[in-house]
């Protein structure tokens, strides 16, 4: 990974501060202060959105994430607290990263605070961008959607439900093009719940999402008498919280994974 335009925190104060760093000094100041307590000594002007004249990892309403190097886990991911985000605290969100990475699924969280997530910076491509690259490899298809099943039930076992796990597509890292490691890397929408049922979302992501033009249950040779196997597994396996482990072996089967 090739990085330049390292600044120092205080230089970065634009992306630290977004989208108001002219009109809260004083704040800005303690959040730069924070982050050198968290160990962030550097953040760099790297990754594929715009913000300004920097670029970084990525953005959304509630949110930027950032490169940065920590003064002992080299370099780091961190996520920033918009000022202008109605989300009041990060520290849900770290909570859960931490509580899901028994999964091994999510990435390694050093540390959180409400307005700052500092990880460990996953490399790779997002699911939809993998996915695109790899529509021509039906194994490479094959052990990406196993990974996607697999993690789900894995999340499900652990009752941490991710609400916009239904559309995965901006939401899961593959790590260095290797599809049986995918991340996720944002639980923002996530919630505890005794029901928490991912794997059926992700049933129905599988079935319904194309790319390209083409539908991923047409990659994986899923016929029209299988299709509707799976949706009423999918829908039984929401209800039924005893027999997942079978439901899960025989979705696996059906689609010869």
């Amino acid at each position: 990974m090739l990085v330049e335009n390292e600044m120092d925190l205080d230089e970065a104060i634009e992306i630290i501060c977004h989208p108001r760093y002219s009109e809260h000094r004083t704040e800005c100041l303690e959040r730069i202060n924070i982050l050198m307590n968290l160990g962030v000594v550097k953040i760099y002007s790297f990754g594929d959105s715009l913000l300004g004249r920097f670029r970084v990892v990525g953005k959304g309403h509630a949110s930027i994430v950032v490169l940065a190097r920590h003064r002992i886990y080299g370099d780091v991911a961190v996520k920033i607290r918009r000022f202008d985000s109605k989300r009041t605290s990060l520290e849900t969100e770290g909570e859960f990263l931490r509580k899901a990475a028994v999964t091994g699924y999510t990435p390694v969280v050093y540390e959180y605070t409400r307005d700052f997530i500092v990880r460990e910076f996953i490399e790779g491509p997002k699911l939809i961008d993998f996915l695109t690259m790899n529509i021509g490899s039906r194994e490479v298809i094959k052990k990406v959607i196993r990974a996607l099943i697999h993690s789900s039930y894995n999340l499900d076992n652990i009752f941490i439900e991710i609400q916009e796990i239904s559309r995965p597509d901006k939401q899961i890292i593959v790590r260095r093009n290797d599809p049986e490691k995918i991340y996720y890397i944002d639980l923002e929408s996530a919630r505890i719940s005794n029901k928490s049922s991912n794997l059926t979302k992700i049933i129905n992501y599988i079935l319904r999402r194309d790319i390209k033009g083409v539908r991923i249950k047409d990659l994986l040779n899923i016929d029209p008498g299988e299709e509707s196997i799976l949706r009423d597994l999918a829908r039984i396996y929401k209800k039924d919280l005893v027999n997942r482990k079978y439901i899960l072996d025989k979705i696996l089967e059906i689609m010869n994974l």
